[in-house]
């Protein structure tokens, strides 16, 4: 599912690196291209229907590549195509993934290739989502605004195991983001971590408020692994996170149902509408959330020959950066990695 904006152009060239890592790896695959975006909508009147919703159940995992359409209320097809398709597949944990090409890419001194290596995993259907909230005595000096934050044990507790799940398979290493100082429902996260931690002692972990976490971020972000948080808190510290190793166009980003391995795959950017086009936007972020959804179907070594052409293209390089003043185009970024997919280093990377 392309999207709006920039989204349908990235789709297409990951779709062409899933294309010849399943030529490489010996691994099939069949694509349903799902039309739904905001100029669909403007032209037909259908943004989200059953036939789409029955198209994704028929899935593994969605690649998907941007929502958000100028043309239309700000917030529609973002409400439509990310969070009611999360609702209706359950997509309860979201994880976003950074890493440090190369020293070039960040602002902060002494630190270098591979130095800042974390996951970000977030609740994505609880918080501030589940109840709306509202605004009363409009056009008044007594206008006010409300909303309700909930969290729940069993939503909370997903999101840890997974957490400790994901740290298991790296180095080992949990961090919790909460507000339990003073926000009730975060105490809950606390609680629910210390009772994981006890049954799983093999993970170190640790609790930080939030204004803690992100001067570490930027002051110490080697010592971070994997962050479990809400979805407000994560989305802060992605953004932050990114500004360190390099930008937006770095972070791929998934929602996943843990109970039935479905998942929802995108680059963590958006649909940068102004740049629709114009081929200036890195497909890097998009090709790290294909690497996610290998991972996730199953074939994790086209996703390490992924990973390992993406690393290579960008240490080299052969992809000077991943801003849209970085001098690589979209097609030729893609072309740099897709033709590093068969290069030995992939190779060697894949076979471990």
């Amino acid at each position: 599912m392309g999207g709006d904006g920039i989204g349908p152009d990235l789709v297409r060239h990951a779709t062409r690196a899933l294309l010849r890592l399943g030529e490489l790896d010996g691994f099939e695959v069949e694509l349903i291209d799902l039309p739904n975006s905001g100029a669909h909508y403007r032209s037909t009147g259908v943004l989200l229907d059953d036939d789409t919703l029955d198209a994704l159940r028929s899935c593994e995992s969605l690649l998907f590549g941007a929502a958000g359409d100028p043309e239309l209320p700000p917030g529609f097809v973002e409400r439509a195509l990310i969070l009611d398709v999360s609702r209706f597949l359950d997509l309860h944990v979201g994880v976003r993934a950074a890493y440090l090409y190369d020293e070039r890419f960040t602002p902060l001194k002494s630190t270098g290739r591979g130095d800042i290596d974390l996951v970000i995993v977030r609740d994505t259907t609880e918080g501030e989502l589940p109840l709306p909230g509202g605004r009363m005595h409009q056009g008044t000096p007594y206008e006010a605004a409300a909303s309700v934050l909930l969290h729940t044990r069993h939503g909370v507790e997903r999101s840890i195991r997974y957490a400790f799940d994901v740290a298991r398979t790296r180095r080992g290493r949990v961090s919790l983001v909460a507000q339990s100082n003073v926000l009730v429902p975060h105490q809950l996260w606390e609680d629910v971590l210390r009772d994981v931690a006890a049954e799983q002692p093999d993970i170190d972990v640790e609790a930080l408020y939030p204004d803690h976490a992100a001067m570490k971020c930027v002051t110490e972000p080697k010592t971070f692994d994997v962050i479990v948080t809400n979805l407000l808190f994560g989305g802060v510290l992605t953004d932050l996170i990114a500004g360190v190793v390099g930008g937006m166009g770095l972070i791929g980003s998934s929602r996943v149902n843990t109970e039935t391995g479905f998942g929802m795959f995108e680059p963590a950017h958006g649909s940068a509408p102004k740049y629709t086009g114009m081929n200036v936007v890195s497909p890097v972020a998009t090709f790290r959330a294909l690497a996610m959804l290998l991972d996730n179907i199953g074939e994790p070594r086209a996703a390490s020959r992924l990973e390992a052409a993406i690393d290579e293209s960008l240490a080299s390089g052969a992809v000077a950066g991943v801003t849209t003043r970085s001098g690589t185009s979209t097609s030729e970024a893609a072309d740099v990695i897709i033709d590093s997919l068969a290069m030995p280093g992939a190779e060697r990377r894949a076979a471990r």
